[in-house]
């Protein structure tokens, strides 16, 4: 019998939170590759990975520059991109990053607690393509994604609409405190 393959990421950026986002995902099954430079991650990537992170700040760079390099290269074209940032990095930068095609943005450290859940569950049950001319509709996708990762494949009977970066939500929830629920989710998607 053939040894069943390990889900790999491969992560770019500061060591010390690439290092606690590699625990984190090992709980999850998940294994990290880590790198420091943009060069080392074109060197590590085999084709075999299930998404790549950048881990905010990069080395010499910013995400978005590196993301439009690399989103077109044949390793890197079909696989989803998160970003991992810091908690003060504003929403029109989040919003643009989203834009680019990064599928989920983490605020480090206050969504460390359900990262590697939500990019585990997020993988499993699919992530929208976010990436678009148009930063309002990259963050109504964006905004599915986290959800999809949140609810898993049940997600509430909710229409999205957005405007100059704020998200209108409709629909019909089960109770106050579902709606109450799915509020404060909302409000603290990054973007």
């Amino acid at each position: 019998t053939l040894p069943l393959a390990v889900p790999t990421m491969i992560c770019v950026g500061d060591k010390s939170i690439s290092k606690e986002i590699e625990i984190e995902l090992k709980d999850q099954g998940i294994f990290l590759k880590k790198c420091t430079y943009i060069t080392e991650l074109k060197n590590k990537i085999s084709g075999d990975e299930i998404g790549v992170i950048y881990v905010s700040p990069l080395k010499r760079s910013e995400i978005t520059s590196v993301h439009r390099n690399l989103r077109n290269h044949r390793k890197f074209k079909k696989l989803p991109f998160f970003a991992v940032v810091p908690e003060h990095f504003s929403d029109r930068r989040e919003r643009e990053l989203y834009k680019s095609g990064i599928r989920m943005i983490f605020e480090w450290p206050s969504d460390k607690k359900a990262f590697s859940d939500l990019v585990s569950r997020s993988l499993f049950t699919g992530l929208e393509k976010v990436r678009s001319t148009d930063t309002d509709e990259s963050l109504k996708k964006a905004v599915l994604n986290r959800l999809k990762g949140h609810y898993g494949s049940f997600v509430p009977s909710i229409k999205l609409d957005t405007y100059n970066g704020m998200v209108m939500v409709r629909g019909m929830v089960n109770s106050l405190s579902d709606r109450e629920n799915l509020r404060k989710y909302l409000k603290a998607i990054p973007g």
